[in-house]
């Protein structure tokens, strides 16, 4: 019997491999298409919207430019930061939108996060807590991870970055410029979004180098790897 199965188990490998290359090619042609012929940007209206860090720079800007865009949404935002988080709220409503919740958090810890996940589903969730309970394997909800790369917030300020001899490199972005490549990249339905967009291509190299490479690589350039 064992001997019975471990032959079926053989007999569908190269099927299964044929499968997935089939898949690779499928959705590298549907991403070459969607890179030449971009689709509309999907409508947020009604739609619950967490933002991370969502308080203060970058993030601030991105619950902004969200309400530029649609403003009868609900925005749920996450931020360590009581303070400014209430400020960010009453600047929102202030520009028309009803459903802004703030919720005090360090998403660095993970007893906060869950904690803050059960309030938001007990307190605004009943949408989302529907979602699952109909697609309990594939709830509609989304999730967009963004790698900035040279932009000059906070979280580097007084780092040194010496690119003299590659200034075509040294273009920091500004925070606006990236809060609406965000939105956009969201709009779109990218679950991934560098930024510059050029970052794509820095991090499949890099990802692809032995480390002790891409540390003298960053050393030749002149940038810290933590950026």
């Amino acid at each position: 019997m064992a001997t019975s199965t471990s032959l079926h188990v053989w007999i569908l490998i190269p099927f299964e491999l044929l499968y997935l290359l089939l898949l690779t090619v499928v959705v590298q042609f549907r991403s070459l298409i969607r890179l030449l012929i971009p689709s509309e940007p999907k409508s947020i209206q009604g739609e619950i919207i967490l933002v991370t860090g969502g308080a203060k720079g970058i993030g601030r800007l991105v619950c902004h430019k969200l309400v530029e865009k649609e403003k009868n949404l609900t925005l749920v935002i996450w931020d360590v930061n009581e303070k400014a988080t209430s400020e960010t709220v009453l600047e929102l409503k202030s520009l028309g939108v009803k459903n802004v919740y703030a919720f005090q958090v360090d998403v660095s810890q993970r007893a906060q996060v869950e904690k803050t996940a059960r309030k938001v589903r007990a307190e605004i969730g009943e949408s989302v807590k529907e979602e699952v309970r109909r697609y309990p394997s594939k709830p509609n909800i989304s999730f967009t991870t963004i790698y900035p790369i040279g932009i000059p917030t906070d979280f580097i300020a007084g780092v040194n970055i010496d690119m003299d001899r590659y200034k075509f490199l040294n273009n920091m972005l500004t925070p606006e410029f990236v809060a609406s490549e965000i939105v956009e990249g969201v709009l779109a339905g990218k679950e991934h979004i560098y930024i510059p967009r050029s970052a794509r291509f820095i991090r499949y190299i890099t990802d692809n180098m032995p480390s002790e490479v891409t540390r003298k690589l960053f050393d030749f350039v002149g940038v810290p790897m933590e950026l």
